[in-house]
């Protein structure tokens, strides 16, 4: 058996990152906004209710952080940290299973054509895989 390599490399989108620093100044301009008004209800003097607000801007700080790192975090694969476990067909459509170098296997369908392929690196990027370099295998 051998393998005829057919090149593609497929990066993550520019528009990709650009949404994700979009979305991070967003959060904190809406976090600066909330600081500001927090510190105009101190002026004003120490109340309960200046305790609970800056309680709610801690907490809503730290869950608009977590969720933006979980959101634009992305695992990196290389060529080296893939291997090919089995290509399946049924019904003309080729399941593709790879193990990575963290033991995770991952089930993705195989690319058939050109829109095939952008929607392999989309089903990558949904399970938050960032790919470096990818190469399709024909079986000749």
């Amino acid at each position: 058996m051998r393998f005829d390599t057919v090149h593609k490399i497929l990066r993550v989108d520019d528009k990709q990152k650009l949404n994700n620093q979009f979305t991070g100044l967003i959060l904190s301009l809406s976090l600066l906004s909330s600081l500001l008004n927090l510190l105009n209800n101190y002026m004003e003097g120490i109340s309960m209710s200046n305790v609970i607000s800056t309680v709610l801007v801690v907490i809503s700080t730290w869950l608009i952080f977590y969720l933006w790192k979980r959101k634009t975090s992305r695992t990196t694969i290389d060529l080296n940290e893939i291997e090919c476990l089995a290509e399946i067909s049924f019904f003309k459509k080729s399941y593709f299973y790879l193990k990575l170098t963290d033991g995770k296997i991952r089930e993705l369908e195989s690319p058939q054509s050109r829109t095939g392929i952008r929607d392999f690196k989309n089903q990558f990027l949904e399970q938050h895989i960032a790919i470096k370099k990818m190469y399709f295998f024909n079986l000749i």
